[in-house]
């Protein structure tokens, strides 16, 4: 039985890095009869000979390079030349197939697995990574330079209609030497149809609160192009196969979902993901991490609406904000007690406030419990309002406050504050606050970027 830690010798590499690939683990010999267990040559448990008994002292790697223990792998979109036949192909460290006899499979005659799927899935990706970041977005922007991997931010969310998966087998076959510079080699691939919205914009903008959103736009039908336009990023669609059913893409992150809102544009399925996978004992990039910008928490709450003129009408109100002159997309959208179906009053209670208006008269009291959570960079300007309408139509003229977001550490709460509006059919006061919490998910992110 071959033991785990042979190891077979491997020439001297042109960048001058003796390396020596683990071969128990790619199935090196592993499926040898049990009884070489006791080789008289060998012993139990031993290196055998074809194997190479003698151990490889591995080289340290260059700057900017690590070895691993285990191996590594990164799943990005399928390039439109990737075929079956690639599978088990050597990859240098930025993914590009060697050509000729270098470019061979490391797993010469090896099978490939098809395994069927048909299923309905979606993925979310950010840039956190230079590697991952050059690798994918290289892939969606044919002009991409290796500049904007470190300058912009990505994030990207993909529908995907799985049909099938096809790996190559490394449990039974004995894996070659590498070539020189080899440092991954192509595991899988994933076909069937997709569709991916790409966000992008400059580290300095797209910062970790607006990525730490995206994943709560999913159970609102948020479009997916509205979200980009309120946080000022670009957007980009790379579709293959699958497109939104109307209008503008969504988040949908439930596969019943998915399939409600995406649907495919052809019979036949085409390479969507591939898995790269990293060569045993090989010198990999060092995974350099890219910074994100820390933001500024924002909570605003409205609690109490006061009513002091109300028409004896039904009201409808609905929350707004603004981030720079840009809307937002509101998480929660809804005021809760402001949907309700029974006239407003506004006699119920009399003391000596007075409404907007300036008018002295009696006033309805009503909670409101709404609240958001929103994410802001200093020097940015926090607009909110309430607007809708009453029945019969006419408008509820809206009531709004301001707020100046200051530098980090400089906010304040602001306790309870009231924003008003009035005309001749609505008098109004609501009760609002902004709060500034400190969330540990933030903690130790940069407050700049050199």
């Amino acid at each position: 039985m071959v033991h785990s830690e042979c190891r077979q010798e491997v020439p001297t590499r042109t960048l001058g890095i003796a390396l020596a690939l683990t071969l128990g683990s790619f199935g090196c010999l592993a499926a040898r009869d049990a009884s070489d267990a006791g080789n008289a040559e060998t012993g139990p448990g031993q290196c055998e000979p074809f194997c190479g008994a003698q151990r490889t002292q591995l080289a340290p790697c260059p700057e900017g390079m690590a070895r691993v223990e285990e191996p590594i792998s990164f799943t990005m979109p399928a390039p439109d030349s990737i075929h079956q036949s690639d599978l088990g192909r050597p990859t240098t460290a930025n993914f590009e197939f060697f050509e000729g006899l270098d470019g061979a499979s490391l797993f010469p005659g090896a099978e490939i697995q098809t395994k069927p799927q048909n299923r309905m899935e979606h993925s979310m990706w950010t840039s956190e990574t230079r590697q991952g970041s050059q690798a994918r977005v290289s892939i969606w922007f044919a002009s991409f330079e290796t500049s904007q991997a470190s300058a912009n931010r990505y994030a990207a969310y993909t529908a995907m209609q799985i049909r099938n998966t096809y790996a190559v087998d490394t449990t039974r076959t004995l894996m070659r030497n590498a070539p020189s510079r080899a440092v991954f080699y192509l595991s899988n691939i994933t076909s069937g149809a997709s569709y991916s919205m790409v966000l992008s914009g400059r580290a300095s903008q797209f910062h970790r609160g607006v990525a730490a959103r995206l994943p709560f736009l999913g159970g609102i039908g948020a479009g997916i192009g509205r979200f980009a336009s309120s946080q000022g990023l670009e957007v980009r669609s790379v579709g293959k196969g699958l497109t939104p059913k109307g209008g503008d893409a969504i988040f949908a992150f439930d596969p019943g979902e998915i399939e409600r809102h995406y649907e495919a544009t052809a019979e036949g399925a085409v390479p969507i993901t591939v898995e790269y996978k990293s060569i045993p004992d090989v010198c990999v990039p060092s995974q350099d991490g890219l910074p994100w910008l820390r933001p500024i928490p924002v909570d605003i709450y409205f609690d109490e609406i006061r009513v002091y003129k109300a028409s004896g009408d039904t009201w409808q109100l609905a929350p707004t904000c603004h981030i720079d002159n840009r809307e937002q997309i509101l998480v929660n959208r809804d005021i809760p007690a402001w949907s309700m179906g029974r006239p407003v009053e506004d006699n119920l209670l009399h003391d000596a406030s007075r409404g907007p208006s300036g008018a002295h008269a009696g006033y309805g009291k009503y909670a409101m419990a709404w609240g958001e959570r929103l994410m802001l960079l200093p020097g940015s300007e926090l607009r909110c309002s309430v607007a809708g309408i009453i029945s019969g139509g006419h408008p509820i003229p809206p009531a709004q406050f301001t707020v100046k977001i200051e530098n980090y550490g400089l906010n304040r709460n602001t306790g309870k504050l009231q924003m008003g509006a009035y005309d001749s059919k609505a008098d109004y006061y609501v009760d609002y606050r902004v709060e500034f919490p400190t969330l540990p998910e933030f903690a130790d992110l940069p407050t700049q970027l050199h």
